[in-house]
């Protein structure tokens, strides 16, 4: 797929390991793409939860990959730490790219990604959260929602409702 897209990319293997994953060049750096650690099926983080995904193993150098993975042999080197440490890794949520920019939604509230900055910006709060059934008080975090863009708009849900956002005025629309 990565071909597909023109994107530059290598298969970096680990015998060791028993694995293999990405190295994919983005302005002109080489960088690690596990997206297998990162499934939401298989990631130890995300073990079983549907609607999470991971970006943990995403856009990383050779040193902040070698913390977990090991004696493998990729066809460059990773040297650039550009990515090693960004907003979007602490997030499980999904991410979409609308009308220019990229946003998701966790723990109840629509977020922006200011890629200038690195940072989510709260753009609507619904203060909804999934709770856990049988423990009273406790939620899930950033799982079961949905977000998609559809006509200069985003779509997402909560456990009470569907909203769609617009993008370009900022006004919100309870759907259902």
């Amino acid at each position: 797929l990565l071909t597909c897209l023109g994107i530059e990319n290598r298969p970096v293997v680990s015998k060791s390991m028993n694995h293999v994953w990405n190295q994919v060049k983005i302005e002109g750096q080489y960088y690690h793409v596990d997206l297998t650690w990162d499934d939401p099926v298989l990631s130890e983080i995300n073990a079983g939860v549907p609607g999470r995904v991971a970006h943990k193993y995403f856009l990383l150098s050779d040193e902040k990959l070698g913390a977990d993975h090991e004696d493998y042999t990729a066809s460059y080197p990773c040297a650039s730490s550009r990515f090693d440490e960004r907003a979007w890794q602490k997030s499980n949520a999904r991410f979409v790219f609308a009308s220019g920019g990229w946003y998701c939604y966790m723990n109840g509230c629509l977020y922006s990604y200011d890629s200038v900055s690195d940072t989510l910006r709260s753009v609507y709060e619904t203060g909804d959260v999934w709770p856990v059934l049988d423990r009273p008080g406790a939620y899930y975090t950033e799982s079961y929602s949905g977000l998609a863009a559809y006509g200069g708009r985003l779509i997402f849900n909560s456990p009470s409702a569907v909203y769609a956002y617009d993008i370009k005025t900022g006004e919100i629309e309870c759907l259902y």
